[in-house]
């Protein structure tokens, strides 16, 4: 089943908060951070774990479907 309810990328409106989801580490490289704040593409990419990627983004999912 797909769900019609999504959230996006953008800020909406002043004062929204950023919310880190998992674990970091200090990798910036490649990352949305460095290209819209810093205006730079550079670095390599951090590694990707999908098992982890795949739990944190159930986690995002089922808080979207939550505040619908």
């Amino acid at each position: 089943m797909i769900s019609k309810t999504s959230a996006t990328i953008a800020f909406k409106g002043k004062g929204d908060a950023i919310m880190v989801i998992g674990e970091t580490n200090g990798c910036l490289g490649q990352s949305i951070y460095l290209r819209e704040l810093c205006g730079m593409e550079s670095g390599a990419p951090p590694p990707v774990d999908l098992a982890v990627e795949r739990r944190n983004g159930d986690f995002v999912r089922a808080l979207i479907a939550k505040d619908s």
